[in-house]
């Protein structure tokens, strides 16, 4: 059994050596797509990039993306050889201790689609300015899971249903019609949103205008990300409330607290990183990029978010691989930017108007041979009246002959028959022609042009 992983990464340097040691540890192919990162996080990759079965790619794009980067890289997966494609992010870690465990969990379930919950995780540190997460961080574990998780997608599923799509988060699986498909729950996922001060307030910036970058998004698709952003701007956020929105993150908020107290509750369980599955060895590898420095002052990283920002329109440019980059395909006729975004309407309206004069053209010479047609109807009509006026008349005939005549009305009868048989095969054949020029006349005139020149 091959398994895949696929995860975006963006200025994720503090939680990436203890990711990148859990994924290693579990995983045949790991797929990573660094996005703009100013942080380490590029260097750590590619220092990890020696490894056997990682792949490194580059998102230039401002928004991230979500959907159309995941379909990319799930294809990639399984062309790679993956029998189960998993989609976490850099600070979520499956509740395992072992390969061997993960395994016990899915297998026998390649027709299903399925889900490992978040547990929203509170690390130790997370109400300082700066914390560095280790093997050896306390984490405060809730004891029931959250609603929301992340899927796991299987090849047999992906063979049989291509027309599946992960939603934006990696939650849920839609089919061609947006509707949800039913996951199996199979196992949990250690989730730790925010793990200090600094790295909360980055992440909630970089989220919400992420979610203004991309044309056309509904805003309360990332609540979660601009309540906490309001409040933060108008009153700052208590360590009592960081705590909350960290253990109900994507739950819901509104100014409620979580003492330090309740997390040596019932509600939650005393644990570590080395709990779960870890390669030390990569660990320690990676860890060591921050001996060079980890001082990226905050003020830089929000900085560069806003002057990179700029609005796209992902819905309407598809991407592709080229290499180790994800960029826009070069086959897609609609840029990103909202500025390229309007140029291109200006010119496919005029190519729109060309169309719309083209078919009016077209419809000039239908309904030209829609009077053509009518005309060839009614010469069609008189015909038939006259074959049934015929007949009529070799009726009256044979009833004439009939009261008139003996013996000769036996020899005449039969020659009557044949020539009404005759005639009568004749009068099907126009009314057949006659029904299928009806039924073309019909189709023609309930056409219409898909709009009207003004």
């Amino acid at each position: 059994m091959r398994l895949a992983t696929i995860c975006r990464i963006r200025d994720e340097q503090d939680i990436l050596p203890l990711f990148l040691a859990h994924s290693k540890a579990l995983f045949d192919l790991i797929l990573v797509v660094e996005h703009r990162s100013v942080d380490l996080s590029r260097q750590m990759l590619e220092l990890f990039q020696k490894s056997d079965g990682f792949f490194l790619y580059s998102l230039g794009t401002f928004s991230n993306h979500s959907t159309a980067v995941t379909q990319l890289l799930i294809k990639e997966a399984f062309a790679k050889g993956a029998d189960f494609v998993f989609l976490p992010d850099a600070d979520e870690f499956f509740d395992v201790q072992s390969r061997k465990d993960l395994e016990s969990l899915i297998q026998d379930h390649e027709n299903e689609i399925l889900e490992f919950k978040w547990k929203n995780t509170i690390i130790s540190g997370l109400t300082e300015e700066r914390n560095n997460p280790n093997p050896e961080s306390i984490l405060h574990v809730p004891t029931k899971p959250a609603r929301l998780g992340k899927v796991v997608l299987s090849r047999k599923m992906f063979l049989d249903n291509p027309n599946y799509i992960p939603c934006t988060g990696n939650h849920w699986i839609l089919d061609e019609n947006e509707n949800t498909i039913p996951a199996r729950m199979v196992g949990e996922i250690l989730h730790i949103p925010f793990r200090s001060r600094n790295q909360f307030a980055a992440k909630i910036l970089r989220s919400s205008l992420d979610k203004l970058s991309q044309r056309g998004m509904p805003t309360v698709a990332g609540w979660h990300y601009f309540r906490p952003l309001e409040a933060f701007a108008q009153s700052g956020i208590s360590d009592e409330e960081l705590l909350y929105i960290t253990a109900y993150y994507a739950e819901g908020w509104c100014g409620h607290t979580l003492s330090t107290e309740e997390l040596f509750g019932p509600a939650f369980q005393k644990r570590s990183f080395k709990s779960i599955a870890l390669d030390l060895n990569v660990y320690e590898l990676i860890n060591s990029c921050l001996a060079q420095n980890n001082k990226l002052p905050l003020e830089r990283l929000l900085a560069h978010y806003v002057i990179q920002f700029k609005t796209e329109i992902p819905n309407c440019s598809r991407l592709e691989i080229q290499g180790e980059h994800i960029l826009p395909s070069k086959a897609s006729s609609v840029p990103l930017t909202e500025e390229g975004f309007t140029e291109w309407m200006f010119s496919e309206n005029a190519r729109l108007l060309k169309e719309n004069r083209a078919l009016i053209q077209h419809n000039v010479h239908v309904q030209k041979g829609v009077s053509e047609l009518q005309q060839y109807i009614s010469r069609l009509e008189g015909e038939r009246s006259i074959l049934q006026e015929m007949v009529d008349g070799s009726e009256e005939k044979h009833r004439e002959i009939k009261k008139n005549f003996g013996e000769e009305y036996k020899r005449t009868i039969n020659e009557l028959r044949a020539e009404i048989d005759e005639r009568g095969a004749v009068l099907d054949k126009k009314r057949a022609e006659v029904a299928e020029l009806r039924a073309l006349v019909d189709k023609l005139k309930n056409q219409s042009l898909p709009f009207t020149l003004h």
